[in-house]
């Protein structure tokens, strides 16, 4: 299985742009960017890309999706030194 393929998505917000990158703490401490995956249901269905961001809530110490961004306002960055686990 892999895993953490993507490292960084930088999203287009009209004026500016937001990066959320793996590992990244966010909403003053908050919650913690734990995965950013390629949403591979959604672009079969609709034929549109689109990424999820999923988060550590850090005080309650759960994993969910926080946010799903299309694939036309964003730019994801690739992890190179990611290992295959056998």
């Amino acid at each position: 299985m892999e895993t953490n393929l993507i490292r960084k998505i930088i999203v287009s917000a009209g004026d500016r742009d937001i990066s959320y990158v793996v590992g990244k703490d966010m909403a003053g401490g908050n919650i913690t960017v734990a995965d950013i995956v390629f949403d591979q249901a959604y672009a079969l269905q609709f034929n549109e890309p689109r990424y999820n961001i999923y988060v550590i809530d850090n005080k309650e110490e759960v994993t969910r999706m926080w946010k799903s961004v299309p694939g036309n306002k964003c730019v994801p960055e690739y992890d190179l030194n990611i290992q295959k686990e056998l």
